[in-house]
């Protein structure tokens, strides 16, 4: 399995194949103690010519919402200048949603089950890539309900919408990671009802 940049050194950035800020990574992510300190994000590319390769996101913002029967909707943001157009910018959302919550103790747990759907949204100006799939995600909430931490794993990813001509950062993957997010209502919620209303407007692909 290689390693390498989404955009290999060298080679000059394109429009449809921008670097995205992903970088290369040298560990496997884990967990340090009970709470991760940073919001990051692995995936591993299926659709490179020359093997799998291992990429890695962090994220500036994690915001996260539980319902009343314990369900979640993570949602994990970055925006950042684009190398290859600088006058526009490159963002990356991330929703998670859960559809039922393991109990330590009480539910049977393993990181090959799936309770999550998984959306991963890939913008560059008007141009959008959306990504979806299923995973495990496993999460417990710090600070008094303010603040929750967890994982990710066992996560499968496809592209499964666009918009205009996005960029094509990585095909069929697999993804995990770690995540620490706060409670934050209304950004939470602008983000989600944004999400929404793109995805309603996709043009569905199938690779």
């Amino acid at each position: 399995m290689s390693r390498t940049f989404l955009q290999p050194p060298g080679r000059p950035p394109s429009h449809r194949h921008p670097r995205l800020g992903l970088l290369c990574i040298a560990t496997t992510l884990g967990i340090a103690g009970c709470q991760p300190r940073t919001t990051r994000i692995r995936i591993q590319d299926f659709s490179h010519p020359d093997g799998p390769r291992s990429l890695f996101q962090e994220f500036d913002d994690a915001y996260y919402q539980l319902d009343a029967a314990g369900d979640l909707n993570l949602l994990l943001r970055r925006r950042s200048p684009s190398e290859a157009i600088p006058t526009e910018h490159i963002t990356q959302t991330i929703l998670v949603r859960s559809y039922w919550r393991p109990i330590p103790g009480t539910t049977r747990v393993e990181s090959s089950m799936i309770n999550a759907k998984i959306t991963y949204v890939i913008q560059s100006g008007r141009a959008t890539r959306v990504y979806e799939g299923n995973g495990f995600v496993s999460f417990s909430e710090h600070q008094k309900g303010q603040s929750l931490s967890g994982r990710i794993e066992s996560g499968q990813l496809r592209p499964t919408g666009e918009i205009g001509d996005p960029p094509h950062p990585f095909g069929r993957a697999r993804i995990e990671g770690t995540f620490r997010a706060i409670r934050k209502p209304r950004r939470g919620t602008a983000i989600l009802t944004d999400i929404k209303c793109l995805l309603q407007s996709m043009k569905p692909v199938d690779e």
